[in-house]
């Protein structure tokens, strides 16, 4: 069977965040991309989510703040949820003092700096020592994000900003979670993602030496790798559950 599944870009990322899963995992998965910049909440975002994927039951994978929705809509319908794959993310809610960072930068973006904001604070945290020095892997980074412009950066802003801490809905979650991350990603970093783990009932932790914050575009072929043996086994378990 191909498993439905729902990809869940990062802030300020859309479907080319995923391009290398999209171009290589159709024989497995009948994947649509989710548009997480309309709402200013997380669990607003996860409802409209589950109200709008084509699917009855069906597996998410988010990356960064993708998984941070993935985890809410787990918390909100998790007899939908087949499996999940969290890339690069975290459970928490955000750190203190953070707030007024992200206030900061929204008045800044509204005020025509969205550009400086993403290329000089947001930008340089996201790429590993193998993938930092690519300067077609930032344009695109960059170019995603000015074209969802400053009405999804402050939305997204305030969503991550407002956010709850998630280790409770995971722990009561059945399903099997692939935790994935980049052993160099400064934004969520390893220990953020054991905490995951030992969230979960059925889990596992794969991480990617050199990479950073942006796996599925640092280390496709290592990425693509891993979702289909996590999309294989959810199949498998599907078909022994019927």
């Amino acid at each position: 069977m191909r498993v439905p599944l729902l990809f869940i870009p990062g802030m300020m990322c859309d479907r080319r965040l995923f391009g290398p899963q999209i171009a290589h995992l159709d024989d497995v998965a009948e994947m649509v991309v989710a548009n997480i910049g309309r709402h200013r909440s997380i669990e607003e975002i996860a409802s409209a989510l589950l109200v709008e994927v084509p699917f009855d039951r069906f597996s998410i994978c988010g990356l960064s703040m993708g998984g941070i929705v993935a985890m809410e809509m787990i918390r909100q319908s998790p007899q939908r949820i087949m499996s999940a794959a969290l890339l690069d993310t975290t459970p928490l809610a955000d750190a203190a003092g953070r707030d007024a960072v992200r206030d900061r930068q929204v008045a800044e973006a509204r005020k025509g700096g969205l550009q400086r904001v993403f290329v000089e604070e947001m930008l340089p945290f996201y790429l590993g020592s193998l993938n930092e020095k690519d300067e077609s892997l930032r344009r695109s980074l960059e170019e995603m994000a000015m074209d969802l412009g400053v009405d999804v950066f402050e939305n997204q802003s305030v969503a991550l900003r407002d956010r709850r801490n998630s280790e409770d809905a995971l722990r009561s979650y059945r399903g099997r979670v692939l935790v994935l991350c980049g052993e160099e990603d400064a934004l969520c970093p390893i220990d953020r993602h054991r905490m995951i783990v030992g969230a979960c009932n059925f889990s596992e932790l794969v991480t990617l030496p050199g990479i950073g914050h942006i796996s599925t575009l640092e280390a496709p072929d290592l990425v693509n790798a891993q979702l289909r043996r996590w999309l294989s086994t959810t199949a498998q378990t599907e078909r022994d559950c019927k």
